[in-house]
């Protein structure tokens, strides 16, 4: 399959003059049609050296990356990884990849969605995680709420911007797989603490034993426990800080 699509100036032209659905340090994303959408890079991206999360970002090096990820044809039901890399003056100018309707994961979706529907999605990309890691020896960048999007039809849970995950040697995937679980789980655990959630449960030992030892533990673990633990007034997090858990 050829994975590579050049836009003539008048495909360009007709793509950005729609409203862009999302911008970022990056570029911009726009629909492409009703199954795809098409990231564009910002001009300075390709022709400047920049930071990207306080790194030096060398843009041909983030293409010869990219082109591997897309080549790897990699399919999963959580990540929305790039189907092709698009060009554009004969440059290297972005990608297209799956679209998805649904909601931002902001905050508030993480405090008001129903407690079993978040342990089920959270334990659904851990075990996704654990497969990219050892079968792909799959580095995941940039995991955070702002890429992350519930899907309206069935409210799954959806990474997006995968656009710098790496392609590791195989010998490394231990590490890769340890690293990615780690990132992911303290990127939930600091939203629970964040959100002052810990001050309602720390009464309860078991929930309490989890907290304090985090670094060891999977998010959806301390999830399960307060499913197992909790009275019935108690159906997401929110209600959690309004009841407190016992």
């Amino acid at each position: 399959m050829d994975r590579y699509v050049e836009l003539s100036k008048e495909e360009y032209a007709a793509i950005t003059s729609h409203q862009c659905l999302g911008e970022g340090q990056c570029g911009k994303v726009y629909e492409l049609d009703e199954k795809r959408i098409i990231k564009l890079w910002h001009p300075q991206i390709i022709n400047e050296a920049i930071l990207i999360s306080n790194i030096s970002f060398d843009f041909i090096d983030f293409y010869y990356k990219i082109n591997a990820l897309v080549n790897s044809c990699i399919e999963s039901d959580s990540f929305i990884f790039p189907t092709h890399l698009v060009f554009y003056l004969n440059q290297f100018y972005g990608y297209i990849a799956k679209k998805v309707i649904g909601n931002n994961f902001t905050n508030e979706v993480f405090l008001n969605l129903n407690l079993e529907k978040l342990y089920n999605e959270i334990k659904k990309i851990q075990k996704e995680i654990i497969r990219l890691s050892l079968e792909y020896h799959l580095a995941i960048k940039d995991i955070k709420f702002a890429n992350m999007i519930l899907e309206k039809e069935n409210e799954n849970l959806k990474i997006l911007d995968t656009d710098l995950y790496l392609l590791l040697p195989k010998e490394d995937k231990d590490n890769i797989l340890k690293a990615n679980l780690k990132n992911f789980n303290v990127m939930f655990f600091r939203a629970f603490v964040r959100n002052n959630i810990t001050n309602h449960v720390i009464n309860n030992n078991k929930v309490r034993n989890f907290l304090n030892d985090f670094l060891n533990t999977q998010f959806s673990d301390l999830l399960y426990c307060i499913l197992e633990n909790k009275e019935d007034n108690i159906n997401s997090l929110q209600d959690i800080k309004t009841y407190s858990l016992k």
